[in-house]
C-alpha cells in the first residue's frame, strides 16, 4: 500500500470539486440496496487514496460514474478538470457496443485506470453479502470476480494490494486472505487466479473456524 502524501491547496481544490461535481450528478439516485449511490464513488475515492493513487486518480475515482449513470457531458469535465483526470474517466466509462472483456482491455491500456476499476470493483464485491435477491447475488458475484480474474490476466498489479475480501456463498462469510498466503498457494501449483486462490484460501478458513 502506498504513502498517502499530503495535497497542496490547488490539488485539494480540484478533488473538492471533483467531490461536489459527482454529488450533484448522483443526486437522488439509489444503489441496489437502497443506499445513497453518492456512497459507492467516495468509498472508491478512498481505496485509490488508501492505495497510495494520485489525486487525479482519486478524482477520477470520485467522478468514475457521473458519464455512464448521470448523463454528464464530457465536455463538462474537460472545463473543469485535467485532461488526465477526463481520461481517466473516460476510460472507465463503458461505452453502449463494449461487451466486459473489450471494457476492461480499454482500462487496462488507460495508464492509472486499473488501480481505480479495481477498487471499484472490490468495493461493489464487498458488499453483496446486502443483496437480498439470490439470484441477483449470484449473477453479481459470477460478474465481479470474473472481472477481477480478467483485470488479474491484464495487469499482473490487480491482487498485490494488501487483501481480498471473499464473500463465501454459504453463510456469506467475509474473508481477508493476505498476499502471502496467495503467494504460498500459488507456490503449490493451484491455479494461477489470485481471486481464486483467495476463494480457496476462504474456504479453507471457513472451514477451520467451523470445526
Amino acid at each position: 500500500m502506498g504513502r498517502i502524501l499530503p495535497m497542496s491547496e490547488s490539488t485539494n481544490a480540484m478533488l473538492e470539486r471533483a467531490i461536489e461535481v459527482a454529488v450533484v450528478s448522483h443526486a437522488g439516485q439509489t444503489d441496489k440496496n437502497g443506499e445513497a449511490y453518492i456512497l459507492h464513488p467516495l468509498r472508491v475515492m478512498q481505496a485509490v487514496r488508501a492505495y497510495g493513487g494520485s489525486v487525479e486518480q482519486q478524482a477520477a475515482a470520485v467522478l468514475h460514474d457521473v458519464i455512464e449513470d448521470c448523463d454528464v457531458p464530457d465536455d463538462f469535465l474537460v472545463a473543469r478538470f485535467s485532461s488526465q483526470v477526463c481520461d481517466l474517466v473516460d476510460a472507465l466509462t463503458k461505452v453502449e457496443e463494449e461487451d466486459c472483456e473489450e471494457f476492461l482491455r480499454r482500462v487496462a491500456r488507460m495508464p492509472g485506470a486499473v488501480l481505480i476499476k479495481e477498487a471499484d470493483i472490490n468495493d461493489n464485491y464487498g458488499r453483496l453479502h446486502l443483496v437480498q435477491d439470490t439470484a441477483v447475488r449470484s449473477a453479481l458475484k459470477l460478474k465481479y470476480e470474473g472481472a477481477l480474474a480478467y483485470l488479474e490476466h491484464l495487469s499482473p498489479a490487480v491482487g498485490r494490494r494488501g487483501f481480498f475480501r471473499i464473500t463465501v456463498t454459504k453463510g456469506e462469510a467475509l474473508v481477508l486472505c493476505t498476499v502471502d498466503e496467495i503467494q504460498v498457494l500459488r507456490v503449490e501449483g493451484f491455479a494461477n487466479s489470485a481471486f481464486t486462490i483467495a476463494c480457496r484460501i476462504s474456504r479453507r478458513k471457513l472451514g477451520a473456524s467451523s470445526r
